[in-house]
């Protein structure tokens, strides 16, 4: 295993949520510390530089700057790093609630509807619906479609991203039975 590979994997280990509060006990560097965390824990999604300006259980908002890595040949930011800012922000808003029931997530399908040209500043927001929550909190297990949808500061929708999350309980892990010497098993 690579380096960078076992980094991520020791990331995994947190919950983003209790990351995210002890970043920003940090002054001035705590959005930037947990933005790090974010693009060793999940690489890809930190490959478009997302900002996290808002992070609770079930809500997520992630700024996204038009820069010129990010842009498609009509000059404004490129439909797959509109999509990659929507599912994050999908994910860190559903598994900060699953984390905490100790169910686990994984996604299954994304799908993106393009609205408009997307310049300058953007930021994707999500804000798991209270019936989605209500499912989770009950026991939900399958698939659930997550929202995000990606607005320009003016507060026109950009993009919409639809993200399905397939929901089970976290596997436990059962420790093999100690062997018994077969002087005790007589006993």
């Amino acid at each position: 295993m690579t380096s960078m590979a076992s980094l991520t994997k020791l990331a995994l280990q947190y919950k983003f949520l209790d990351v995210y509060r002890a970043c920003k006990q940090v002054p001035l560097l705590g959005g930037h510390l947990f933005t790090l965390y974010i693009r060793v824990a999940a690489p890809y999604s930190g490959s478009v530089a997302p900002r996290i300006t808002r992070f609770e259980h079930g809500d997520c908002r992630i700024e996204l700057e038009e820069r010129w890595r990010l842009q498609n040949p009509f000059q404004s930011i490129h439909a797959l790093a509109l999509l990659n800012a929507g599912e994050l922000s999908t994910g860190m808003a559903f598994l900060s609630l699953t984390q905490d029931l100790e169910r686990r997530a994984i996604i299954t399908k994304l799908s993106g509807e393009y609205k408009k040209k997307a310049r300058g500043m953007v930021y994707a927001e999500c804000v798991v619906p209270e019936e989605t929550r209500a499912w989770l909190r009950n026991g939900g297990e399958g698939p659930v479609t997550v929202r995000s949808e990606i607005k320009d500061f003016s507060g026109d929708v950009v993009a919409v991203c639809d993200a399905e999350w397939m929901v089970a309980p976290v596997k436990k892990t059962i420790k093999a039975a100690e062997p018994v010497a077969p002087s005790e098993q007589q006993q």
